[in-house]
């Protein structure tokens, strides 16, 4: 079977599940249509879509992805990041993919080296503030507090954005933080209520459908 006459999927998963598996499916020329969902051992949860030619088994096992809450050295901020691709009032954590054999943890150091410059940081295992489903996107986001720190000079580091990934960023401060209804952001607030600031904690903004954003430009800055 040429990759030409590869069938693609039938219409019983979600969208997203089949514009996934028909990926799967072009890259691998010698597999044929997934039959339908199988789940016959009784330890199995979840239903499986499995190759008839070959028996290969796709799990659709969620990403895992890092983010980082960056409190600002003053401690009355946060870092929030605009990714080029989304709309203006959006803005977000700092986040990304974990490579292959990189901990969790180095990912995130290493997401914030490259998206604000930043190498002059604090972070360890009991910064880790949650682990969060995504299911939007399939992925499982492993949520960090990091401090930024300073070197008691008047030569601390200073932001400098990855301008291929990133369009703006902005300093909110602490207590004008309000979260929003996805993994980070609930991520947010849950950190937010650790360190005991809770009156906005439950305030979520709604950048999807209302157009807000967590960013008020009158008293945003940039430092």
């Amino acid at each position: 079977m040429n990759e030409k006459t590869i069938p693609k999927i039938a219409s019983s998963s979600s969208s997203l599940e089949n514009e996934e598996l028909n990926k799967l499916i072009e890259k691998l020329p010698n597999h044929q249509q997934p039959s339908s969902p199988r789940g016959s051992k009784p330890s199995e949860v979840f239903k499986r879509m499995v190759c008839p030619s070959c028996g290969y088994t796709f799990y659709n096992n969620p990403i895992p992805v890092v983010a980082a809450i960056v409190e600002w050295r003053d401690h009355e901020h946060v870092v929030l990041i605009q990714n080029k691709t989304w709309p203006e009032n959006w803005y977000g954590l700092v986040s990304g993919f974990i490579e292959a054999k990189e901990a969790p943890l180095d990912a995130c150091k290493r997401e914030i080296k490259e998206e604000l410059g930043l190498s002059n940081i604090e972070v360890s295992e009991k910064d880790l503030i949650g682990v969060y489903n995504f299911p939007l996107r399939n992925e499982l986001i492993i949520v960090y507090h990091v401090q930024v720190l300073s070197n008691g000079t008047d030569k601390d580091e200073q932001i400098c954005i990855d301008k291929d990934e990133l369009s703006d960023y902005q300093m909110v401060k602490i207590d004008k933080l309000r979260p929003w209804k996805a993994a980070t952001g609930y991520g947010l607030r849950d950190w937010l209520i650790k360190i005991g600031v809770t009156h906005n904690a439950d305030n979520f903004v709604d950048p999807f459908k209302k157009g807000e954003s967590v960013v008020d430009k009158a008293t945003a800055s940039k430092l």
